[in-house]
């Protein structure tokens, strides 16, 4: 309205605003970069590339413990250092306020003739992003020769039996003890850990809520998100040095299943703890006192109040926590036995060893399964919440 220029709005008002959030995402994305270990170890090491990710599991999986636990320490160091960086540029500039209220109200642009190839751009790279690479999948894990993906399809990969000339005689997927073995702890492993990280974030994050302002709620606070700092393959390492060996009374875990149960409770707790103060944030402590002056205890009140009123946000966290675990490979690498396989790990091992084929159908799986998963969310929490009908 005061005739400034189309440059001059983006570059003085949308830019300076949506910097914190951008500088957040950049930094978030740079660490999970920095401690990815799939896509180098499957692309780089072919051509001998090597990252800090993938010589920690190689120190690691040939005994140089030690060696390894300074490259876990010098993974947090990097990731740390780059979010403290990161926190101190937008420290200053978290005092903006959206003039018009809520900022996350939706608001449509005009876009003129620019309209139709927005629109196919944003299509190409939709299919190209999300559909192709599952049709690549599909038809990679049904074609019997990497180099010919739609022809001589076969679902051996798949329903064969064991013995014959292909796949050097490994059975398909279903008909492999080992894989659906996989599969069974992959899902009790993603069950179990989004069940403890929902109940011990919400424990954490009603403590954060009701006790805001005092010293007990930021130390609890930045604990609580403290395995963000850390990368995962590096937070494994950490957990393989606590409990790798005998502590006093404590046994070793190593090699156990419970293992992989702290150490992934741990190192998702902040995305659970997130999600209960979001939703906590907007309970009222009107609804808790007057249950409390009925008589109500705390384990009441939690289990007839917070916990009906916050089951929807917590059942999206648990959710995200369970995908999450189903597709992580980072965490598990350095955690994973012959006792407790899981899926990703057996995808890369088939995928290192050459057996793409096998690689790609678990792949498939897993998604699958994280599809549906996002499924039963919405339906339950639909069902949860029949008043928004």
């Amino acid at each position: 309205m005061s005739g400034a220029r189309r440059g001059r709005i983006f570059f003085g008002i949308v830019l300076p605003v949506a910097t914190p959030a951008l500088v957040a995402a950049a930094s978030l994305t740079f660490a999970g970069a920095v401690a990815n270990f799939a896509a180098p170890a499957l692309l780089g090491l072919p051509v001998r590339m090597q990252t800090l990710s993938t010589r920690l599991f190689g120190m690691i999986e040939t005994g140089e413990t030690e060696r390894g636990f300074v490259l876990a320490l010098l993974l947090i160091a990097v990731s740390a250092a780059l979010l403290f960086c990161s926190d101190r540029l937008v420290a200053g500039r978290k005092a903006f306020t959206t003039v018009t209220g809520k900022g996350g109200r939706i608001k449509r642009f005009p876009l003129g003739v620019w309209r139709w190839p927005l629109f196919a751009a944003a299509l190409v790279i939709g299919l190209a992003t999300s559909v192709l690479p599952v049709l690549v999948l599909a038809a990679s894990s049904l074609a019997p020769q990497g180099g010919a993906l739609f022809s001589n399809w076969t679902l051996h990969f798949w329903i064969g039996e064991g013995g014959g000339a292909l796949a050097q005689g490994q059975a398909g997927l279903f008909r492999n003890p080992m894989i659906v073995e996989a599969l069974w702890n992959t899902m009790k492993l993603g069950l179990t850990v989004a069940l403890t990280t929902m109940l011990l974030g919400l424990a954490l994050a009603y403590t954060i809520v009701r006790n805001k302002g005092t010293w007990l709620a930021t130390v609890l606070s930045q604990l609580a998100f403290l395995p963000l700092l850390v990368p995962s393959i590096a937070f494994a390492a950490a957990y393989i040095a606590l409990f790798g060996a005998p502590i006093g009374p404590l046994p070793s875990l190593y090699g156990t299943f419970a293992l992989l149960v702290l150490a992934a409770t741990a190192h998702n707790l902040p995305y659970a703890v997130q999600s209960g103060r979001s939703v906590l944030g907007q309970i009222s402590n009107d609804i808790e006192e007057s249950a409390r002056l009925t008589g109500a205890g705390l384990l009441t009140r939690l289990v007839f109040i917070i916990f009906p009123l916050t089951i929807r946000g917590l059942l999206a966290g648990a959710i995200l926590v369970f995908v999450k675990m189903v597709r992580d490979l980072s965490l598990v690498v350095l955690l994973f036995t012959a006792t407790s396989p899981v899926l990703s790990m057996v995808a890369y091992r088939y995928a290192s060893e050459g057996f793409m084929q096998f690689a790609n159908a678990i792949t498939l799986v897993i998604l699958v399964i994280c599809l549906a998963a996002s499924l039963a969310a919405h339906l339950i929490q639909t069902r949860v919440q029949k008043w928004k009908q």
